[in-house]
């Protein structure tokens, strides 16, 4: 400890008791080799942009509120993946971390140890039309809304 430290935190490590270990296939490594070449991409955008993805053509809003960026982003990266898809038959599902500190009732303690999350989870529906219009960029923003009001309770 540092001298003339005031307050230190100590962190409680009580996940175990809330979130008991269970075996989750993708943790076994033999399962997850991947075995291809892979392609990463970072996509920035700023404050314009980001206010074009979110409300730009939006004719009202889903549920009286515009979505957030995150449900913005999603619908855009999902909408551009189905387009490059468009051939294929096959659904697609998509796997959003949502973080559940701020969600859990009682709270979590502030000093909580250990990473506390879930997934949403959103399919994409196998269309033969054109996935990628207005009606699709509301439709998967709303699914992702839904997904995670499942885990608000």
């Amino acid at each position: 400890m540092a001298r003339e430290a005031g307050d230190v935190a100590v962190p409680t490590f009580d996940s175990p008791t809330l979130f008991p270990p269970m075996k989750v296939p993708w943790t076994d490594p033999a399962i997850v080799t991947i075995k291809e070449n892979l392609l990463a991409r970072r996509f920035v955008f700023d404050g314009p942009n980001m206010a074009s993805i979110r409300g730009g053509a939006h004719s009202g809003s889903i549920a009286s509120r515009p979505p957030t960026r995150v449900e913005a982003v999603s619908a855009l990266i999902c909408r551009c993946f189905m387009r490059a898809r468009r051939e294929s038959t096959r659904a697609i599902v998509a796997l959003h971390a949502v973080c559940l500190r701020k969600r859990m009732v009682p709270p979590l303690p502030e000093f909580s140890f250990g990473n506390h999350w879930t997934c949403a989870v959103m399919a994409l529906p196998p269309e033969g039309e054109d996935e990628c219009h207005e009606d699709m960029r509301r439709r998967l923003e709303r699914q992702l809304r839904n997904a995670v009001k499942v885990i608000d309770g």
